[in-house]
């Protein structure tokens, strides 16, 4: 047995991300004292803010790409790393290539 700990965000247009991490070597909380307790909500906070960064930062990507007009794509080959509070992120470096439709 583990424990999951989900968390759910919705914004004021009702748009949902809902991300979970899942601890299996810890079993239980009630043989645990309170700093352990304490670590382990600072450790999810820490990983679920992670998760949701990185799941905001694939939705505004796909929202953008929908808007951009007919005739470019995307060329994301390069894989690029970013570093912020919650942690390492990595994402394909995306540009647009306006393509020649004749």
């Amino acid at each position: 047995m583990a424990i999951k700990i989900e968390t759910i965000l919705t914004d004021s247009n009702g748009n949902r991300i809902a991300v979970s991490q899942e601890y299996p070597n810890i079993e239980s909380l009630v043989d645990k004292n309170i700093d352990q307790i304490e670590g382990l909500v600072f450790k999810a906070k820490t990983d679920i803010g992670a998760l949701a960064e990185r799941e905001l930062l694939n939705l505004n990507q796909a929202e953008y790409s929908k808007k951009k007009e007919e005739g470019c794509r995307l060329n994301g080959k390069n894989r690029v790393t970013i570093r912020t509070l919650n942690g390492k992120q990595s994402f394909k470096n995306q540009r647009y290539i306006y393509l020649k439709i004749d």
